[in-house]
């Protein structure tokens, strides 16, 4: 077995098929067979099912490609250490997040002389908890519904991760210009209001299981800051968020949610029992710092 056949392989799962895979990568559909044949003999394994249109993993498959993954993405980290030294990476996947990305740029621009180097990678909750999972990050930040805090963890730490919340605000309601919310700003909305308008959110999994949102239609699901922002501008779709979402990014007012005991948990997943990066502290302490900026308001 050798990278070859495992990059191979992941281009095969993640191009779902065996001649997608062979153009990118710039190679022949006989040589990518020939190679995914050679490792599964090596696994003494089958992979793929081979399909009328395209392939799709075993369930040897989807254990191996897990793995494989992993390797594959390391390999590729590997191969951009310059001969130097090796780089300082922070990887990082998050919610999408107008504060959030205002709180790395600002601190990339702090410490510039250090030189490092950031793989940012924006998701929803269970695509950044996947990508813990699988190592692809060295942290993930996330927004969590306090209500959702138990389960989430319990999942958490069947992959030997770990939650530590960093922040807790209440829900804030954002409506798309054309809502007729929009003319209530700086009033309370309550939950009865709502039933009637149609929702846009940057993921909807965590909301399952809470019986408060239960009515709620959403409508549209993004995970591009640019599309939340035209969609709140131009139509009359209403945002549920914590203030992570900026007044003056959408263009919107702001409403307070009347009758919500929720409300949205931030913090950072981790590697549970293992040592954090020089890196990811001082990340970690740069935003507990402007945190607290903000709680003191």
């Amino acid at each position: 077995m050798d990278i070859k056949q495992l990059k191979y392989f992941v281009a095969c799962v993640q191009a779902g098929s065996i001649s997608q895979a062979a153009r990118r990568l710039y190679t022949t559909q006989s040589a990518v067979s020939k190679t995914i044949k050679g490792l599964e003999t090596d696994l003494g394994v089958g992979l793929f099912e081979r399909l009328p249109r395209g392939i799709a993993l075993t369930e040897e498959g989807k254990h191996i490609y897990s793995y494989a993954h992993k390797i594959v993405n390391d390999m590729d980290m590997l191969e951009s250490f310059p001969r130097s030294g090796i780089t300082k990476w922070l990887r990082i996947s998050m919610n999408p997040s107008y504060w959030m990305a205002d709180q790395i740029v600002e601190f990339y621009r702090v410490n510039d002389q250090k030189k490092y180097h950031f793989q940012i990678y924006a998701a929803d909750v269970r695509t950044v908890m996947e990508r813990m999972a699988k190592h692809l990050d060295d942290i993930g930040f996330v927004y969590v519904p306090e209500d959702q805090k138990r389960i989430f963890c319990e999942e958490l730490a069947g992959n030997k991760l770990a939650f530590i919340e960093l922040y807790g605000e209440t829900m804030e309601l954002y409506p798309g210009k054309k809502s007729t919310l929009s003319k209530q700003e700086g009033q309370i909305v309550t939950l009865e209001e709502l039933k009637g308008h149609r929702l846009i959110q940057n993921y909807s999994e965590i909301w399952e299981g809470s019986s408060i949102w239960e009515d709620l239609e959403i409508s549209v699901i993004t995970n591009s800051d640019y599309i939340m922002s035209r969609m709140l501008d131009e139509t009359d779709l209403v945002n549920i968020s914590g203030s992570y979402l900026h007044q003056t990014e959408t263009g919107t007012c702001k409403l307070s949610v009347d009758g919500s005991a929720t409300r949205f948990l931030f913090g950072c997943i981790v590697y549970k029992g293992a040592e954090l990066s020089g890196g990811i502290k001082e990340l970690i302490s740069f935003l507990r710092e402007k945190l607290c900026q903000k709680r003191n308001g």
